[in-house]
């Protein structure tokens, strides 16, 4: 063991001797995790994931408006018709505006996509609900002052979106760390990646230099 140690050592003593070693040692690790890391770091953070969803609205008024500044406002990652790795679709109708004004209730239909991740679609659906309570409660404040919704404005409505709210809900995750997405979850296999990849290219270079000096 200690001939092994030695010969480690010794091997060290020269490669160091090398200021391009310093190079492929330390730099050249550092910018090839964070080039590969940055590339496929995708959307979202570790600590809020956000799964993404195709909105179709068809209702161009106000309210149809500020229920997707809720959904927004809850995390959703907006994606296009076309995108294969969405978790839900959500369909908003012509009528939502008018119907709700009216005190009538308005059907937001919600697509399960093929193939979708039970985890994503999950947090679709929290967020949906939570996007419909935050709405409801702002139409149910401006009908409480009003008396009614039938006259309600979209700068009366925003006024009372963007009013302080008197309570604040601090979350945080309890009992592990979130689970890492993005960069951080790309980071332990880019540095194993550049670890075996110089292990090949650098201990082959050293098995044949080894043995055409007659060390091996």
């Amino acid at each position: 063991m200690k001939r092994i140690l030695d010969i480690g050592h010794n091997d060290l003593r020269l490669f160091f001797k090398s200021k391009t070693a310093y190079v492929f040692l330390f730099v050249m690790p550092t910018a090839f995790v964070y080039f590969l890391g940055f590339a496929a770091r995708g959307p979202g953070d570790p600590a809020n994931r956000h799964p993404p969803v195709i909105i179709d609205n068809r209702d161009s008024n106000f309210l149809s408006s500020a229920f997707l500044s809720e959904l927004t406002a809850e995390g959703m990652w907006v994606v296009d018709a076309t995108n294969k790795e969405a978790a839900r679709g959500i369909h908003i109708p012509a009528d939502f505006t008018e119907r709700l004004l009216r005190g009538e209730k308005a059907r937001v239909e919600l697509e399960k996509k093929q193939g979708a991740g039970e985890a994503d679609g999950a947090l679709v659906d929290l967020r949906i609900v939570r996007a419909m309570i935050a709405i409801n409660s702002h139409l149910l404040e401006a009908a409480s002052k009003k008396g009614s919704l039938e006259k309600l404005t979209e700068p009366q409505l925003r006024a009372i979106r963007e009013a302080p709210n008197p309570v604040k809900l601090e979350a945080r995750f309890a009992g592990r760390k979130p689970v890492p997405s993005g960069f951080n979850f790309s980071l332990p296999g880019n540095l194993v990646t550049y670890l075996m990849m110089n292990v090949v290219v650098f201990g082959g270079a050293a098995m044949a230099m080894g043995r055409r000096s007659g060390t091996i």
